[in-house]
């Protein structure tokens, strides 16, 4: 299951033992599949299509930012979170010439 420990609004955080990362904020890899063996598809689908139809690249403007949801915006994971986003899409914009990003 999944539970955080909450002393205040401010203070979310794991159950003791238990650690959650992000893999590849910022790329693909972490949003194509829910799991490392690739059985459970999320994003893949979309992602292959936004490259075969429309001619999107990996990594320059399809770009993933996956995100904890148990975590509210005002928390410091939140915090953070919107800090890293604000930079990957400055970072996309002018990796693209500075044309708009569609999130």
């Amino acid at each position: 299951t999944f539970k955080l420990n909450i002393s205040d609004v401010q203070n979310l955080r794991n159950v003791n033992g238990v650690q959650t990362k992000v893999n590849e904020f910022g790329y693909t890899g972490g949003i194509g599949y829910l799991d490392k063996n690739r059985f459970v598809v999320q994003f893949e689908k979309l992602i292959r299509g936004l490259e075969t139809k429309l001619g999107m690249k990996r990594g320059i403007n399809i770009r993933g930012a996956p995100y904890d949801y148990r975590y509210s915006p005002n928390t410091e994971v939140g915090r953070e979170y919107m800090i890293r986003l604000k930079y990957l899409v400055e970072e996309t914009y002018e990796l693209n010439g500075n044309k708009r990003v569609m999130l």
